[in-house]
């Protein structure tokens, strides 16, 4: 085992290196694993699999977590054998969550304001409409285009707008405002 796989599941090299790769799994993968790695399937070197879902794998102290894998056959003079590639999701897991709590959290505070909101993003050309921007001006709701926008402008107002925004994107003023 290389030294990044002997941090991440907690072994030491002798330790590792006695193990099969189903003993690093969670016991509800290990059937699955087998399926996809035994005899039968085997014999096609070159061949590269990457299960469609995580793996659930199993640290030394028996802590689970859940790992993308993806696994290459390669021939050997004794036959045939695997080189995995393994990555821990943890991280990436925890992130998404506290992502999708923080935009929970958002929502809840924005739908209580009844205030709407928009994003324009500049380089994309974009604009996203909250719902309650798309209601109040009747607009389709998620993304736009920044001259969709212009159109709901009333045309003796649109000159002072687009004056503003030119001035606010060469840095002139800190925020965009027009009344």
């Amino acid at each position: 085992g290389n030294a990044a796989a002997l941090a991440l599941f907690g072994w030491n090299r002798g330790e590792l290196e006695a193990l099969s790769v189903t003993d690093l799994m969670a016991d509800a993968q290990k059937e699955l694993f087998e399926k996809n790695f035994n005899p039968e399937s085997c014999g096609n070197p070159g061949q590269v699999r990457t299960p469609a879902e995580p793996f659930l794998a199993r640290r030394k102290d028996g802590h689970p977590f859940r790992t993308e894998w993806t696994v290459l056959e390669v021939a050997l003079d004794t036959g045939h054998g695997f080189l995995a590639v393994l990555r821990d999701l943890s991280r990436i897991l925890e992130a998404e969550a506290a992502l999708k709590d923080s935009r929970e959290r958002y929502d809840l505070a924005l739908a209580g304001t009844n205030e709407g909101i928009w994003d324009w993003d500049v380089d994309a050309g974009t604009v996203y409409y909250s719902e309650r921007v798309c209601d109040l001006f009747d607009l389709q709701s998620g993304l736009g285009s920044p001259e969709a926008w212009i159109e709901h402008i009333h045309p003796d107002d649109r000159h002072r707008y687009l004056s503003a925004m030119r001035t606010h994107l060469k840095g002139e003023t800190p925020f965009f405002s027009v009344d």
